[in-house]
């Protein structure tokens, strides 16, 4: 498993592009890269082939230091 600080924003996207297409699932959790990374996702998930269900979890700061976990699941 790799760690937010252990991934630059180039890195992630270089992995989502090299994600094979026939992956039946994939779980992220705080992902902070930005739109580029968006971006890749959304070409993965349109090359991809085989995918039964999506999982992206994220954290969202509402009010000073309050936090919101905020989960999208998607699935076929």
């Amino acid at each position: 498993m790799l760690g937010v600080g252990s991934l630059c924003a180039e890195r992630a996207v270089e992995m989502i592009n090299h994600l094979p297409p026939p992956i039946e699932g994939l779980k992220i959790n705080s992902a902070p890269y930005g739109s580029p990374f968006i971006n890749a996702m959304i070409d993965w998930i349109d090359k991809s082939n085989n995918l039964k269900y999506l999982l992206y979890l994220f954290y969202v700061c509402l009010v000073e230091g309050m936090w919101m976990k905020v989960e999208m699941q998607a699935s076929n």
